[in-house]
């Protein structure tokens, strides 16, 4: 947690690359895999390996990534009543603005979702719902922080018995 901290208020340069969003998006999956098999969650991913590069720290979006899904994994797994097929799908995409293209990350579940008030402070540091079970209220304002420094944006959606999505999108990348 204290680690958590520090890294929060620290601005180290870090090395930026051209990456495959696809890259990132099926490392990411394959470390959470575990988890998802074994709280019966199917985790589905939807991508194109052909999408345009991002110029990242690769390692940040990874770990954005994994804090979204672990969330993901964590809500669903403890509902005290599972949907029928719990699922979490990750999908990555091009998408166009008129300031230029950016890839968008989607991680979305069929979990408990969250209310309005709850949603709204979700990215505040120390917040968490999950207080009791091992929960910093780091994982997203890290994940928040991450995504600005590489000029792009998060965005959470969820309603209650609904379920969540998080959107990540990223500027494509010019060198």
């Amino acid at each position: 947690m204290i680690k958590g901290l520090l890294d929060l208020g620290r601005r180290a340069p870090r090395k930026k690359e051209l990456v495959s969003p696809y890259f990132i998006l099926l490392r990411a999956c394959e470390l959470i895999e575990v988890s998802c098999k074994k709280n019966g969650i199917e985790l589905k991913r939807v991508t194109n390996p052909e999408l345009p590069q991002i110029l990242v720290a690769w390692q940040e979006i990874e770990q954005v990534l994994i804090n979204c899904l672990v969330n993901a994994v964590n809500a669903i797994s403890e509902m005290e009543h599972k949907p029928a097929n719990p699922l979490i799908q990750v999908s990555a995409r091009k998408e166009l603005y008129l300031n230029g293209e950016m890839v968008s990350f989607t991680i979305q579940d069929n979990g408990p979702g969250m209310n309005a008030e709850v949603a709204e402070k979700a990215f505040l540091p120390l917040y968490t719902t999950r207080r009791t079970k091992q929960g910093t209220g780091l994982g997203l304002t890290i994940s928040q922080r991450i995504i600005t420094d590489h000029g792009g944006t998060i965005h959470l959606e969820s309603n209650p018995g609904q379920g969540t999505k998080v959107t990540v999108r990223v500027p494509v990348g010019k060198v």
